[in-house]
């Protein structure tokens, strides 16, 4: 998929997954985006499979607007964002 056929990444959100980890549930996974500034977001397993995402790998963020949710992020048990 060429990037400029994508309508809602986030402007110069080209960057690489800087740590993931287990979520406090068990069940999820957090992955921590560098973009030029940190961005957390919570992922299932399968999507961490499917999409072949490891430390260092370059990455595209993107936001789905229905899986945005405040909370603490990363370890606190608070998802930012679930990429189903």
């Amino acid at each position: 998929m060429n990037v400029s056929e994508l309508g809602d990444h986030l402007p110069g959100a080209g960057g690489f997954i800087s740590t993931v980890s287990p979520a406090c549930n068990g069940d999820l996974v957090d992955v921590r985006l560098d973009i030029g500034g940190p961005l957390p977001a919570t992922i299932t397993p399968r999507a961490l499979k499917d999409l072949a995402l490891t430390e260092g790998a370059e990455v595209l963020a993107m936001v789905k607007s229905v899986s945005v949710s405040l909370g603490s992020g990363l370890n606190g048990c608070g998802p930012i964002s679930v990429l189903h």
